[in-house]
């Protein structure tokens, strides 16, 4: 009997709270996403490599929901680590700034 809701649980896996995380982000403004996902993609055909390399979705959503307005303010966003702030912060901010 325990084995069934140890599996049932392995199943919902951390979906099952991470709805409810969601709803406390904002909601990401669509046509900036857009902008965005484009940017990674113009970076990640230049580079010849996927998309989730340059950026993850949802470092691209946390950004579109709440745009830094500086290099430091990027910093501070989950998936972006020195390197890609290096590489990319610039551009990102560019495409913010629109």
């Amino acid at each position: 009997m325990p084995r069934k809701g140890k599996a049932a649980r392995a199943r919902r896996g951390a979906g099952a709270n991470s709805g409810a995380d969601a709803n406390l982000m904002p909601a990401p403004d669509q046509e900036l996403l857009a902008r965005l996902k484009a940017g990674r993609a113009a970076q990640a055909r230049e580079q010849s490599v996927p998309a989730y390399v340059i950026l993850h979705d949802s470092t691209l959503a946390a950004i579109a929901a709440a745009p830094p307005q500086d290099l430091d303010a990027m910093a501070a966003i989950a998936g972006i680590g020195a390197r890609k702030l290096e590489r990319y912060g610039p551009a990102l901010l560019q495409l913010l700034r629109g």
